[in-house]
């Protein structure tokens, strides 16, 4: 993370591409060539934004700096919403504490995956095992996206939320020499930069998270003991249904290994808490499948909950498409009145609508479960309007 005084990824030139397309001038014939004086009139009065004619004059971060707090307060935005316009009608090109960094919407995260083993010595391995190895991946990272959203030891079914940004993440080309996986991730630099209360710049999206919780978790099979992982190592790591996912890997009557490595985009800062190589040892697999089997132990708890909606939530994208469909619920947990979250399909979460509307009570089923302090229900059935 760093510093909003830091700030200098809005370059000059895509700064002044942004001005341009909101009808502000520049004043071409000011005298000093030190700065871009541009002009706008707003609502019958004259304003005037200066730039730095080059990005590495002494006082550029604090021009910039001072030219994005002017705009954010003339468009009643946060500065924050101001710097994700200019981000998102940019050409991704970008400054990083004065270092240029040419980009383009191609460069990505990359998870890959490194299958060790006399078998892939070639480049070749048997399509069998390179079928279970894509259908691991695709349960790794989908496990992994439902989990960092509702960590628990073992769940039946992910929801359409994680299906969908599964569409982020895609496969690579392989490399010769062992045989490698790639797994490209998207990234949206204007979705993902956050500025906190203390006016820090938090850097590390929701990808990142996965790429994190995968990372650390395979890393965490190898260094802590079996009673320590089943305790909480699901939270921030690996749960069952991960587990299964990486068995995926092994191959009977093979000494197979996996190495698991990120490179990173040069979008954003790097990370320091997320682990870039991890080895998963053939003996490893022994341990990932009894950790398995005892967070599969722990039993959800499935119960009917009743009451009213008291509201609705319908989140979307920039192009408008509905990413999130939510209710709050009014009902009783454990004796006591509580407001519980539930995600919905399209087709229920119309049917709510209807039924907040109309003041009605509604039933549903599902495993309950309490993260920090929001009560949550996940995999839901039986949405009934009493």
């Amino acid at each position: 993370m760093f510093n909003l005084n830091q700030i200098n990824d809005t370059t000059i030139e895509t700064f002044e591409k942004y001005l341009i397309k909101n009808l502000w001038v520049e004043d071409i014939e000011f005298p000093n060539k030190k700065i871009k004086l541009f002009r706008k009139i707003i609502d019958d009065e004259e304003y005037s934004l200066s730039l730095p004619a080059k990005s590495n004059f002494k006082d550029s971060h604090r021009k910039i700096n001072e030219a994005i707090e002017i705009l954010a307060e003339l468009k009643e935005l946060s500065n924050q919403k101001l710097i994700s316009e200019v981000w998102k009608e940019s050409n991704n090109n970008v400054f990083i504490l004065n270092k240029e960094i040419e980009t383009n919407k191609s460069q990505k995260d990359i998870l890959s995956f490194r299958i060790i083993s006399k078998l892939s010595d070639e480049g070749i391995i048997p399509l069998e095992y390179g079928s279970n190895i894509v259908e691991g991946l695709k349960k790794l990272i989908l496990s992994a996206i439902f989990n960092e959203e509702h960590p628990q030891p073992h769940f039946f079914r992910t929801n359409k939320n994680s299906h969908e940004k599964l569409s982020r993440y895609k496969l690579g080309q392989t490399a010769f020499g062992s045989y490698v996986f790639n797994v490209e991730i998207d990234n949206y630099m204007h979705e993902q930069l956050q500025i906190n209360e203390n006016e820090i710049i938090e850097t590390l999206p929701e990808e990142r998270k996965i790429i994190k919780r995968i990372q650390n978790g395979i890393y965490n099979i190898r260094e802590k003991d079996m009673d320590t992982l089943f305790e909480n190592g699901y939270k921030k790591g690996l749960n069952a249904n991960m587990c299964d996912a990486l068995l995926n890997f092994n191959l009977e009557n093979y000494d197979v290994k996996i190495e698991s490595k990120v490179t990173w985009s040069d979008l954003l800062p790097r990370p320091d808490d997320i682990k870039e190589k991890v080895i998963l040892e053939n003996k490893d697999f022994y341990k990932v499948k009894i950790l398995s089997e005892k967070y599969k132990e722990v039993k959800s708890i499935e119960q009917g909950i009743r009451g009213r909606i008291i509201k609705l939530i319908n989140r979307k994208d920039s192009q408008g498409n509905s990413v999130e469909r939510n209710i709050v619920m009014q009902t009783e947990v454990e004796g006591k009145s509580k407001n519980v979250k539930i995600e919905l399909s399209d087709v229920d979460y119309k049917r709510a609508c209807e039924a907040h509307k109309q003041d009605q009570e509604i039933t549903i089923s599902g495993e309950l479960l309490k993260e920090g302090k929001t009560w949550m229900l996940v995999n839901y059935k039986d949405l009934k309007i009493i």
